[in-house]
């Protein structure tokens, strides 16, 4: 698992982090990336942060890359979730959303717990699952699309694959009443 916070956010990472530990996650290694930026910077920061989180993630051996925010709290049985899910034991999974929010939704698969999702209508970086694979090709075409992390990540996942899926129901909630990232607030459902 991979985390971009900012200094100013200590007591809430420590949350989310404290939080996390209290589930069936272990002592999974979860590193976070932390650097200040001047707000006239943030953006730049955003994207800096979260191309090291990735290349940090492909440096690892891991299928999977756990992206996730500092503003979250899990569900209890997070890893059991994940690990009894079939589109990742299967290796459908190329972008996931473990957070289910507004997106519009293609189509459902209630006995498999996913929905799917067109990466034009994703968003959200809550907490993300991308492969090895999609890891590498978000980074190597990183320039190649504008917007925040949640957009490109979309944007280009799609190109490998259609659709995105996102486990329903949602293994973390977004907490707080306002983004982070100067967008706008939302929850799962």
């Amino acid at each position: 698992a991979v985390m971009i916070s900012p200094p100013q956010r200590d007591a809430l990472r420590r949350k989310t982090l404290e939080n996390l530990a209290g589930t069936d996650w272990g002592d999974l290694p979860v590193k976070v990336f932390r650097e200040s930026t001047p707000p006239i910077r943030q953006r730049r920061s955003i994207d800096e942060k979260t191309r090291k989180a990735l290349a940090y993630g492909l440096s690892t051996r891991a299928d999977y890359i756990l992206f996730i925010e500092d503003d979250i709290i899990f569900n209890r049985h997070i890893k059991h979730n994940l690990h009894s899910w079939a589109p990742l034991r299967n290796g459908q999974v190329t972008l996931a959303a473990l957070y289910n929010s507004d997106m519009v939704v293609r189509a459902v698969d209630g006995h498999n717990n996913c929905q799917a999702v067109h990466g034009d209508d994703f968003f959200g970086t809550q907490a993300v699952l991308l492969s090895r694979a999609t890891a590498r090709f978000v980074l190597d075409h990183w320039g190649e699309e504008t917007g925040f992390p949640d957009v490109k990540f979309s944007l280009l996942a799609q190109r490998l694959c259609r659709p995105i899926l996102v486990h329903m129901p949602s293994l973390v909630q977004h907490v707080g009443r306002r983004s982070a990232w100067g967008g706008h607030f939302h929850e799962s459902h």
